[in-house]
């Protein structure tokens, strides 16, 4: 991406980082791609914050895991939602950095449901990601595979006659936002979400 512009793309894009001062979410739509990427997945520990204008941006998941606030605010039409961050939690960690790990995810999970249900996007998608790790770059085809599989059950489930009334599905039915059943056919991926390592 090396030289190209935010707002050069053929589809508009909106990137998001967290202010590492403030805490709040920006909304990165024009200016240079590399760096706004590099911000928006500037984990913190991990990789160094990024100069941004005048905002020093940490990994946007901080602020907004699930930026359905962005999508609606800059981009109008029906919105669909991809959810990589879904866990259910089946086994307590036992180390310290499992325990941190838990608790960041609950809270980034937290975040992620509250603006769900503030949009209410049309589609949710959840991919099956239990067998992706986070730092998994070098298996792209599995990740694009499950993503493929993913969407198009989404899909079919939401043009379902059957579907839920107003066609918007949360996958949050309660605070460990358990996806519901794939067989409930309400425009969701139910399939079960990954959980981190220990």
């Amino acid at each position: 991406m090396g030289g190209r512009r935010l707002e050069d793309f053929p589809t508009p894009v909106c990137l998001v980082g967290c202010d590492v001062q403030t805490g709040e979410r920006v909304d990165m739509r024009y200016g240079d791609a590399q760096l706004a990427v590099r911000a928006s997945i500037a984990i913190p520990g991990l990789l160094t914050p990024v100069r941004v204008g005048n905002h020093l941006l940490t990994d946007g998941a901080l602020a907004s895991p699930l930026p359905l606030d962005a999508a609606r605010q800059h981009f109008p039409g029906p919105l669909i939602a991809v959810d990589v961050q879904t866990y259910r939690h089946e086994r307590i960690p036992q180390s310290p950095l499992g325990l941190f790990r838990r608790a960041n995810c609950l809270l980034q999970n937290r975040l992620a449901q509250e603006e769900t249900r503030r949009q209410k996007p049309e589609i949710i998608i959840i991919p099956d990601t239990n067998a992706l790790g986070t730092f998994q770059f070098h298996t792209p085809k599995i990740a694009i595979e499950t993503g493929k599989r993913a969407a198009e059950s989404a899909l079919e489930s939401w043009a379902a006659p059957d579907r839920h009334d107003n066609g918007v599905t949360s996958g949050f039915h309660d605070q460990n936002r358990h996806p519901p059943d794939p067989k409930s056919r309400r425009g969701c991926v139910g399939i079960r979400p990954p959980h981190p390592g220990h």
